[in-house]
């Protein structure tokens, strides 16, 4: 997949403006949230957030997740699924999740987020080995984060059947 084709994936699932009272990132637009977007554009307001369009949040994803986070030098098979992690748990939460992944694909790796070198060393090496583990032991550890989200808030059980939609749309059919 090109990085467009990998960001408007991840835009299917965001869709347009939201502000629920249980969504802990606030005020929302295609999974843009507002703390984000005054992180990269200082002032930034709700009418913003509000007022931007997909164009506007292609290019935020692509210059301040897609190309800083070096997605196009992990395997082709994890490509995807991993930026959406990034935007739906942030940078770091992204990289546990992605080293779980690649653990539980028999690889030996510490989950601490950080997706430097070795971690992409440890990707191809779980890619060799059998790249369709290497996406559903991806997918299976962000399943486990998610169930653990709702033990840990009941609160956010009103999220779970979306979030495990969202995460099962990776699966291969």
């Amino acid at each position: 997949m090109t990085p467009r084709e990998i960001i408007d994936q991840t835009l299917e699932h965001e869709g347009g403006y939201v502000n629920h009272k249980n969504d802990r990132g606030g005020a929302t637009n295609f999974g843009i949230t507002i703390g984000f977007l005054q992180r990269i554009k200082p002032g930034a307001t709700i009418h913003d957030i509000k007022n931007m369009t997909r164009d506007e949040a292609v290019e935020i994803y692509y210059d301040s997740l897609f190309a800083p986070n070096r997605i196009e030098e992990l395997p082709s098979i994890v490509q995807d699924v991993y930026f959406d992690m990034i935007v739906n748990h942030g940078r770091r939460r992204a990289g546990i999740l992605l080293q779980r992944g690649i653990k539980r694909s028999g690889v030996a790796i510490v989950a601490d987020g950080i997706v430097g070198k070795n971690t992409r060393a440890a990707a191809i090496t779980a890619n060799q080995k059998s790249p369709c583990a290497l996406r559903a032991n991806v997918i299976e550890a962000r399943k486990d984060f998610y169930l653990a989200i709702v033990r840990n808030d009941p609160s956010q059980h009103v999220f779970l059947e979306g979030w495990k939609n969202r995460n099962n749309s990776f699966r291969f059919a």
